[in-house]
């Protein structure tokens, strides 16, 4: 069955669009789309063109409409497409306000400045105050890497300092993102930019397993290789 993405291609003004965007041109005008219309044409213009691109809205939940839908315009277009599509929230707090920042956000935003900084081909749905938040330079977010893979030798007391030194902390049970606890050779892990925590299991100092888990019934599920965290 075909995508509704892919019915777009039949629409003259479409056909328009795209030509202007690969000649380089750089204003073109779109009048009369609004809701659906809108996250329709942006998320097939992104599926035609295969490269990043920024799309800057007028509020928050504006940017947060616009990513629902095209990432379920994608996904049913072409699922690798989806994953490339990001939000960059706005922080939603003045310079030197003293307030606590919801962690979602901050994990939404760190995520999609690491993929920025690793110069990923992505597509970032912002708003002006989004894309204008002052943020740390790409080079030291670049550095501020801790990858763990399955095998790997590390001792459980270099890996609670080095999630301490990353300003993870630590509590009786990793609930957040940001957090960690510690079990025995087990040690749980909430990457800020991953949805759900990791369980590290050691034997020895070796990394046994990695393996995401529920944490409202603390039971692990699906295993992976590597876990990146920022």
């Amino acid at each position: 069955m075909k995508s509704l993405l892919s019915t777009l291609d039949s629409w003259v003004e479409f056909q328009k669009l795209q030509e202007g965007l690969r000649a380089g041109l750089s204003h073109l005008r779109v009048a009369g789309l609004d809701g659906t219309a809108k996250s329709c044409t942006l998320a097939g213009l992104f599926a035609q063109l295969k490269r990043g691109g920024l799309i800057a809205t007028f509020s928050a939940q504006e940017a947060a409409r616009l990513y629902d839908d095209m990432a379920i315009l994608l996904a049913e277009h072409n699922r690798p497409l989806r994953d490339r599509l990001l939000l960059l929230p706005s922080l939603d707090t003045l310079p030197y306000e003293d307030v606590s920042i919801d962690k979602e956000l901050l994990r939404d935003r760190l995520n999609t400045l690491w993929r920025l900084a690793r110069g990923e081909p992505v597509i970032v749905i912002t708003t002006l105050e989004g894309a204008l938040c002052q943020t740390l330079p790409k080079e030291k977010l670049l550095a501020s890497v801790l990858e763990i893979k399955k095998g790997d030798e590390r001792s459980r007391e270099d890996l609670i300092e080095a999630l301490i030194s990353a300003d993870y902390e630590r509590q009786e049970l990793a609930e957040a993102p940001g957090e960690f606890s510690v079990r025995g050779s087990v040690i749980d892990v909430w990457p800020s930019t991953y949805e759900q925590p990791i369980r590290i299991e050691q034997f020895g100092d070796e990394i046994d397993s990695l393996r995401y888990f529920d944490p409202s019934t603390q039971r692990s599920s699906d295993v992976v290789d590597s876990i990146t965290i920022l």
